[in-house]
């Protein structure tokens, strides 16, 4: 009899413990699914607010587009889609607009630059813009990814002072030749 109680004790505490596990695994599943979910929705509201931002600015939206792009990995194509959030034009701007909220609304954040830069390459006749999708934080921030391709080298440099020096030296050598 103490035998049939202690495997039934034993029984029971697997049973719960499998239980237990069940019910964790679940809950922790469905709150990534939940996060997902909510995310969207906060992502689909920030939007809206973006849209409704643009329109009381003069800017004219339009419909969302998608580009599909290739590229090729070891001579293999990629093929890939980019549809911005916001394609949006005032006067002759055209504008490619990246709505985001939470902490990706930052220009800090790595995912939220690439993006950008992203559409920068991909939209290079339009300016690029982000706008926190957050209520009470909407404002459309111009980003522009020229000034990162700007570096004199020293070689650069050289040639620059050398012409220069040159005109300079061409100058004076033609004043003397003319008194």
């Amino acid at each position: 009899m103490e035998n049939q109680i202690i495997i039934l004790i034993i029984y029971l505490a697997g049973i719960f413990t499998i239980s237990i596990f069940t019910i964790k695994f679940w809950w922790k599943s469905n709150s990534q699914k939940r996060r997902i979910k909510n995310s969207r929705i906060k992502g689909k509201k920030g939007e809206d607010r973006a849209v409704d931002y643009l329109r009381k600015n003069g800017y004219t939206v339009e419909e969302q587009v998608a580009l599909s792009e290739t590229i090729l990995i070891d001579n293999k194509p990629l093929k890939f889609g980019i549809r911005p959030d916001i394609i949006a034009t005032i006067g002759r701007e055209r504008w490619v607009i990246d709505v985001k909220t939470g902490k990706s609304a930052n220009l800090k954040n790595d995912h939220t630059r690439r993006q950008l830069r992203e559409y920068a390459a991909y939209f290079p006749n339009f300016k690029i813009g982000l706008i926190n999708g957050d209520k009470g934080k909407l404002k459309l921030q111009e980003v522009d990814f020229t000034l990162t391709n700007f570096k004199l080298s020293n070689i650069t440099i050289n040639l620059f002072v050398t012409f220069i020096l040159g005109l300079i030296t061409g100058a004076l050598i033609t004043l003397q030749l003319t008194n």
